[in-house]
């Protein structure tokens, strides 16, 4: 057989292989981190009346997750094995801010996150499971928490191409991606665009890289003053395991202006940015390598 030949049918069959998979034997480990800044600020509330506004929002976080087939698509619960929560307060907010976070991680301790994940990788939902609110005070501090874990496990959100198989073509995500909102339950987005496109591939593994833009409409939830448009760019990559079918590592960075017609734009207020990744963590506690990867 012609090198060249044997060479583009490896390609294919490797190419072909970009199908989510949860159904493995042993829990599939991550460590997660993720850094959100809010120059306006971000509150933070604790069941205590007490309260801190934070402009730079920064969740570790150590999970192990299991997944069952709920039809085409996937129900998967990620057990928080460890989680830490820390930042930067507004002046004047110090005080409390190591007890208002504390109560936020206590609601977190020892419980898993439930995710609904389609057949194609989008995560369509996302709960903490065994957390209730008794009160609208307890109510916010939980969908405030929730909001985080969005950014936390917006690098898992990554659908595949049909079939698996992108053909040598960038394929564009649908609906709305974790990676392009903010850390508020109010924003809504529109225009909005996420492609990926393999960069290499590899035995057991193909490399990607993901470009997104969109605009989104503030919402109060995320920092007080009126409603007003920000123009969202984000980039990413990682490595989606071929043979596992779940992800090795992967990261993302987001940024946020306000338009040019916005009220906010001429407050000279600083952007809005998020950075988060993941890596898969080996049964014997080590993290799988993530290889320098050229411009393309």
């Amino acid at each position: 057989m012609d090198m060249l030949v044997w060479v583009a049918l490896l390609s294919n069959a490797l190419a072909a292989d970009l199908v989510w998979d949860w159904s493995q034997k042993e829990p599939v480990r991550y460590h997660l981190e993720t850094m959100v800044e809010t120059p306006r600020s971000h509150m933070w509330l604790s069941e205590k009346n007490e309260q801190v506004r934070m402009t730079k929002n920064h969740m570790t976080m150590d999970v192990a997750c299991t997944g069952t087939q709920a039809g085409r698509n996937w129900d998967v619960r990620c057990s928080i094995e460890s989680v830490s929560l820390h930042g930067v307060a507004v002046p004047g907010d110090e005080e409390a801010q190591e007890r208002v976070l504390a109560a936020s991680v206590g609601l977190l301790d020892k419980k898993d996150i439930h995710l609904k994940v389609g057949a194609d990788g989008r995560i369509r939902k996302l709960d903490i499971v065994g957390v209730y609110a008794d009160d609208s005070r307890m109510g916010a501090m939980i969908e405030g928490l929730r909001q985080m874990l969005r950014r936390v496990f917006a690098p898992m959100d990554l659908q595949l191409p049909n079939n698996g198989d992108p053909k040598g073509k960038e394929w564009k995500q649908k609906g709305s991606p974790l990676a392009l909102e903010l850390l508020t339950a109010q924003g809504t987005s529109g225009g909005v665009i996420m492609k990926h496109r393999v960069i290499s591939e590899r035995s057991g593994g193909v490399l990607y890289q993901t470009e997104g833009r969109g605009s989104v409409a503030e919402g109060s939830n995320m920092e007080a003053g009126t409603t007003s448009f920000m123009k969202v760019t984000t980039e990413g990559r990682g490595e989606f395991n071929t043979a596992l079918g779940v992800l090795d590592w992967a990261e993302v960075r987001t940024k946020a202006d306000y338009s040019a017609s916005a009220l906010n734009a001429l407050t000279g207020v600083g952007a809005y940015s998020y950075s988060g990744w993941l890596v898969r963590v080996h049964a014997d506690g080590t993290r799988v390598e993530i290889p320098a990867i050229t411009a393309q």
